[in-house]
């Protein structure tokens, strides 16, 4: 196992971290309320989003909240998994030859 995270996972993550703020803040900010402002969040929490809408139709509720939180959850663990790959795989370093 991988001792130290690779910077280049580490920039992956940030990156992935990035567009799902852009995207939370665009399904949020949206003064339009078009329902389409969520996609790029839903894209990007994909598969889990799948996975979790099952909690939506046990409450029974419609709230955009609701999907809002899902999505995020979505987004979570999906940076985990990246995380835990780049963990469990890591990337072959160059030895020092002294």
């Amino acid at each position: 196992m991988a001792s130290r995270l690779p910077s280049f996972i580490k920039g992956l993550i940030w990156i992935y971290l990035l567009m799902a703020v852009g995207a939370l803040a665009l399904a949020l900010m949206d003064p339009a309320n078009d329902p389409l402002s969520g996609l790029f969040l839903v894209l990007l929490s994909l598969p889990w989003i799948l996975a979790l809408d099952w909690i939506n139709e046990t409450v029974g509720l419609d709230a955009s909240w609701l999907n809002i939180i899902l999505a995020s959850l979505g987004v979570i663990l999906n940076a985990v998994l990246l995380y835990l790959m780049g963990r469990l795989v890591g990337w072959p370093r160059r030895r020092r030859q002294d």
